[in-house]
């Protein structure tokens, strides 16, 4: 958090959060060019940030405790826009409305001000919808993992995401892990993609040459026919995606009567394009290849 005398008025006032009538604010706050009048202690309820600040001397006039008026204080470490937000997670008679675009700054937020309720509020979000979204999801896992002092149980909660949300990432097939990443992405997780991907194209040139003989299938048999088919299949262009060869793995072998492999090649997949794994959160049958963070 960043707090610093005010140097010139503000232009406007908050049109929400400016509460000068019966109920009056006891704490006139700067961001930018816009002033908050607000109540010190809903803000010393939300945020340990703020507590630990209206304990300390921040205010140009003196302890935020001190028996005065009105105490007032200038934050630099945001926008008006994203205090704005911030106030209306934080009073009862306003909503936030969380999307997309805020979750970046809200979680930001709620990391450098200590309000894990508000860090509870973007991770359900998140849950909810990260379907629609997997690369950001994918991202803010990785950001809140690598960057943020969250707890124990929201940890648990951004690795599971992260996990999840690298499996339809994976999966698309259509993204350039070179070119199409977000740039905030940190360098463990875009080399773990990079290298996922990498096994996988590398796993689909060393299963076109799989060895009939190695599976102890006579050439000329049915089997053979519908292995090579379905292997030629696979391994064409367009490429498909992880998902997808698994799918159709499984498929030839059962149209070759072959069902008591099934084990095996689950191994063998494995062990030539990476882990694969159901989908966790949602009712999904495919299987999937997958990156956890470390």
């Amino acid at each position: 958090m960043s707090v610093s005398p005010k140097t010139e008025a503000p232009s406007q006032r908050s049109s929400v959060h400016y509460y000068d009538g019966d109920d009056s604010g006891d704490l006139l706050v700067t961001v930018g060019t816009t002033e908050f009048r607000v109540h010190k202690l809903l803000l010393y309820l939300a945020s340990e940030m703020f507590r630990s600040m209206f304990a300390c001397k921040v205010s140009q006039d003196g302890p935020l405790d001190n028996p005065k008026p009105i105490d007032s204080v200038t934050l630099t470490d945001m926008t008006a826009d994203e205090f704005n937000d911030l106030l209306m997670f934080v009073y009862p008679h306003t909503t936030l409305d969380i999307s997309w675009s805020k979750v970046p700054s809200l979680l930001s937020i709620a990391d450098k001000y200590i309000m894990s309720n508000l860090t509870e509020c973007c991770l359900r979000f998140i849950e909810t919808n990260f379907l629609d979204r997997t690369l950001d999801t994918l991202s803010l896992a990785d950001r809140a993992l690598t960057a943020f002092s969250s707890s124990t149980e929201h940890r648990k909660r951004f690795s599971i995401l992260y996990k999840e949300s690298s499996k339809y990432v994976l999966d698309d097939i259509r993204l350039t892990f070179t070119e199409s990443l977000p740039a905030d992405l940190s360098n463990q997780t875009r080399n773990k993609l990079i290298e996922a991907r990498c096994r996988y194209l590398e796993g689909l040139g060393a299963i076109s040459k799989i060895s009939l003989s190695s599976l102890n299938i006579q050439q000329s048999s049915t089997a053979a026919r519908v292995l090579k088919s379905g292997i030629i299949e696979i391994c064409s262009f367009p490429l498909r995606p992880p998902s997808a060869v698994w799918d159709k793995l499984h498929d030839v072998f059962e149209k070759a009567h072959m069902d008591a492999l099934q084990e095996k090649l689950n191994t063998k997949i494995e062990s030539l394009l990476g882990p694969f794994e159901a989908a966790a959160m949602y009712d999904d049958e495919n299987s999937y290849m997958f990156v956890e963070y470390s």
